[in-house]
């Protein structure tokens, strides 16, 4: 969008959620797993058979594959490829905006900052919830999958029309048994307001983070507006 390429031009700082740090990669893998427990020895049977069945069909993985993993990593991998099965058609496709603004601003020597390491997301994401938990996750979130395309499609919708309050609306219709508001969003969102005064106040910013992180009332545009901060929309 041009008035995106605008704003990111004008910039000399460009702020993203993490940038990625190829030595650390194995360290997350490490988290991922979970020695001495299985994804199959802690569902239903009944369930694990569906889970089976829909994750290949969705993936073309076997969910063995990923048995002793800790399930948020299935669950990932699962939301991941539904999504572009979702998507196929949109005309949408590439890196994630963050991961491509990053990348682009080294390139053109602008000064990257993150607002988590990697590793800090990893926590979050690895051990926010227990591996049951996120087994149960998984279980619910692959049994809703079917009712919440319909949702999906609205959220994205509203994003491309750039109506926040809707998409915001339609976020939390979908209950996503995957999205814990406050783990993934909300304290998120208040522990990023001290990282980003200051680059606010030195000015010159382009700042990428997911679009979730915008409204609601304790999304990034409120939580700025509290902060003394004047919000207006890109034109």
């Amino acid at each position: 969008h041009k008035k995106v390429e605008d704003a990111y031009t004008k910039s000399k700082t460009v702020v993203v959620e993490t940038v990625i740090d190829s030595s650390k990669m194995m360290a997350m893998g490490m988290m991922g797993m979970m020695p001495g427990k299985s994804l199959k020895s802690m569902v239903d049977s009944a369930d694990y058979e569906i889970l089976k069945t829909e994750f290949k069909r969705v993936t073309d993985y076997d969910i063995a594959m990923f048995d002793q993993m800790k399930p948020i990593t299935t669950s990932a991998i699962y939301a991941m490829a539904l999504a572009e099965k979702e998507l196929e058609g949109e005309g949408i496709s590439g890196n994630p905006i963050d991961v491509y603004f990053a990348s682009y601003g080294k390139r053109n020597g602008k000064e990257v900052i993150e607002l988590e390491t990697m590793m800090e997301q990893a926590e979050m994401l690895y051990n926010g919830n227990t591996p049951e938990q996120q087994a149960e996750m998984l279980v619910k979130a692959v049994m809703d999958s079917v009712n919440s395309t319909e949702v999906t499609e609205g959220i994205l919708d509203s994003y491309m029309e750039e109506d926040l309050d809707k998409m915001w609306e339609l976020a939390g219709e979908e209950e996503d048994p995957l999205m814990d508001m406050a783990l993934l969003l909300d304290n998120r969102n208040t522990n990023w307001i001290g990282k980003l005064k200051p680059v606010l106040d030195k000015g010159e910013a382009f700042i990428a983070v997911g679009a979730l992180h915008l409204p609601g009332d304790v999304g990034l545009i409120e939580l700025l507006k509290k902060e003394g901060y004047t919000l207006t929309p890109v034109k």
